[in-house]
């Protein structure tokens, strides 16, 4: 069940946080498509095959859309690392795991409304799909995507405070609101 997916820390005996693997790849995905050409050989000859594992654990990791910040993350996931191996097959997870984002938002809404901690988590992963999607339909779900994303930013900032106003969904922060 957790296979291609990463220990969140090393002193832990197994994968005890299934989203491991959706923090870790997109730094792992940026870093091969940006920095393969000039590793060193022995850099890349131990990161490709990490990266293809961590292809079958965001694929393995099924992520219901109502879980903003994750789903967004794991998309966005599956289509750099897609277009980083040029995999059509991580690329058509990816884009079948954003239409369900997209539907699911169109139908209910942003599920974690107001979540100072997870926002910027999913304006990061809805810029990054619209930065790198391998196809005009992708970039445009990810562009309206954020023009929701930041629509309800607006309506919820709260300027004389300079934080997003309302319930704090899932914050860390409880005694100021703050986050990414």
């Amino acid at each position: 069940r957790q296979y291609g997916n990463f220990r969140w820390y090393w002193k832990d005996p197994r994968v005890l946080d299934a989203n491991a693997v959706d923090f870790c790849m997109r730094a792992g995905a940026l870093l091969w498509l940006h920095h393969h050409d000039w590793m060193p050989s022995a850099a890349r000859e131990k990161l490709r095959p990490v990266l293809e594992l961590a292809g079958k654990g965001l694929t393995g990791h099924k992520v219901k859309p109502n879980y903003s910040n994750i789903a967004i993350m794991n998309a966005a996931d599956l289509l750099l690392l897609g277009r980083a191996l040029n995999d059509p097959a991580l690329l058509e997870e990816g884009r079948k795991r954003l239409e369900a984002i997209f539907d699911y938002t169109r139908r209910f809404g942003i599920h974690e409304y107001v979540s100072p901690t997870y926002t910027g988590v999913d304006v990061e992963g809805l810029a990054l799909i619209e930065a790198y999607a391998p196809d005009e339909t992708t970039r445009t779900r990810a562009q309206k995507l954020l023009d929701f994303w930041w629509t309800d930013i607006a309506l919820n900032y709260f300027p004389p405070a300079g934080r997003l106003a309302g319930a704090q969904s899932r914050t860390y922060d409880f005694l100021f609101g703050l986050g990414f």
